[in-house]
């Protein structure tokens, strides 16, 4: 072969090492084209373009390569150069044009179906608080409708089917792929035996029981990409096919990654303005508060939209001048019990929020955030969510008798009915609580005040007459005398 090759990778490594790498930086990757000249059986040399990959990981002093054959050009690239970009382009600008979170995922969904021919079926599959995950849209090719008899549509799976370490994974290393669920693994080639971090390895072999599980499926070939939002994993972009092996070529994957990374921050960019709106009609309503006679007038007038913002349906208010007022449904209102448990459990002026805190609750009530400072105490109560769901295959796991979890084998609707859910409480959420229980302390001081100070000017006045009245009985007195 030529020489040249290693060469060429060793200058590509010293610049890889040039842009400020370290143990620490260990999501660094960087991509050049290689030229790889081979002697043929008939002394004919044989040219191979293989695309490097040289990967950094979390092992001191440690590179990853990983090449790949480049894959022929189609007659577009060749016709018109740089095609693959102005595809980007185009996608990228239906993303920007998008006015929702569900028209974001679609239209990058459907765009990439457009290009991966070879897929099957796509699916936007939005994961849960709980970690499990709900198809909220899916795309089916029309030609590979004789394949795919079924359908994974608003069907919940558990979370036990992408493990914390997957998802882990994922919003590091965006995009992964399997070639042929039944093809054989490669060798990793190394010259030391430390066991080396493949986190970034776009070549990475998969788990034996996910390739089961996608059998299981009746899948051949299978793409992910990651929507990573505010640093949490969001969801995913999934295309499987069901009746060949599917290789994405390498300058695919890196426009994939690219446009995912793009939809990821047009979702993040829909939830803060929602979060946005939500914190500026809670400060509009609140500013309202001194044009009423008392917190409770204000409270009692302004309940509905007040849980409308906050998400809740209850609102306890605990004060010494009046006790214990409920605002909104009062069948789920804090028990004296778990009154007595939280606000020992609270400290002052400081919040705590528990998704789950049913047994004290009556009723439906499932959540609760809980505020004081001094005498006074503020509660809001969320309700449990009750509703059906459709979940793709028995969620239960399924062990072997050496208890390793193993993959279902059917993937049929499994109807669970009237499944009672705690939805749990965001940051956004606290902050709001926060801001919220905060104003109605500082309405509660300014009418203690108040009260106090009419009660002095009442003393006052009361004190006044008792004086003036004992200035005209000591002159009466002293006229008789």
């Amino acid at each position: 072969f030529d020489r040249s090759i290693s060469t060429n990778l060793s200058n590509l490594i010293i610049r890889f090492k040039t842009i400020s790498y370290t143990a620490d930086n260990d999501q660094l990757r960087k991509f050049t084209l290689l030229h790889l000249l081979c002697k043929g059986s008939n002394v004919q040399v044989k040219e191979t373009i293989l695309c490097c990959s040289i990967i950094g990981c979390s092992n001191r002093d440690i590179l990853l390569i990983e090449l790949e054959e480049l894959q022929s050009p189609d007659t577009v690239e060749i016709l018109i150069p740089h095609s693959k970009m102005l595809i980007s382009g185009d996608i990228i600008g239906l993303l920007q044009t998008a006015e929702s979170q569900d028209a974001v995922t679609s239209i990058f969904l459907d765009s990439l179906m457009n290009i991966m021919k070879g897929y099957d079926r796509g699916m936007v599959y939005r994961f849960g608080a709980d970690d499990s995950g709900e198809v909220i849209y899916e795309n089916i090719r029309e030609s590979s409708r004789q394949n795919v008899q079924s359908s994974y549509l608003n069907m919940r799976f558990p979370a036990g089917d992408i493990p914390l370490i997957a998802r882990q994974l994922y919003i590091k290393n965006g995009v992964r792929f399997i070639i042929d669920v039944n093809g054989s693994d490669s060798k990793l080639l190394s010259t030391i035996n430390t066991p080396l971090d493949l986190t970034m390895s776009c070549l990475r072999s998969s788990a034996p029981v996910h390739l089961s599980y996608l059998r299981n499926m009746g899948v051949v070939a299978s793409m992910s990409i990651a929507i990573v939002v505010n640093s949490k994993l969001w969801g995913l972009y999934v295309f499987h096919s069901y009746s060949r092996p599917v290789r994405p070529s390498v300058e695919q994957r890196i426009m994939f990654e690219m446009l995912g990374a793009i939809s990821s921050m047009r979702i993040d960019s829909f939830e803060r303005d929602v979060d946005s709106k939500r914190k500026i009609s809670l400060s509009k309503t609140m500013l309202t508060s001194p044009s009423y006679k008392s917190l409770i007038e204000f409270l009692r007038v302004n309940t509905t939209e007040i849980c409308s913002i906050l998400d809740i349906h209850a609102i306890i208010l605990y004060d010494a001048s009046v006790g214990k007022m409920v605002f909104g449904d009062e069948s789920i209102a804090l028990t004296d019990e778990g009154y007595r448990n939280i606000f020992n459990l609270c400290h002052d002026k400081s919040l705590v929020a528990i998704s789950n805190f049913k047994q004290y609750l009556n009723g439906d009530g499932a959540g609760l955030i809980f505020y004081k400072q001094n005498v006074s105490s503020i509660a809001i109560i969320r309700k449990s969510v009750i509703a059906d769901v459709v979940w793709g295959g028995v969620p239960d796991k399924v062990v072997d008798e050496n208890n390793r979890l193993q993959p279902r084998n059917s993937f049929e609707a499994f109807y669970e009915k009237a499944r009672v859910e705690c939805k749990p409480w965001t940051e956004v959420d606290k902050q709001l609580a926060e801001q919220f229980f905060e104003r109605c302390i500082d309405q509660i001081h300014l009418e203690t005040l108040d009260n106090f100070r009419i009660s002095l000017d009442q003393s006052n006045s009361e004190s006044m007459k008792a004086i003036e009245s004992a200035e005209e009985l000591y002159e009466f007195f002293a006229h008789m005398s």
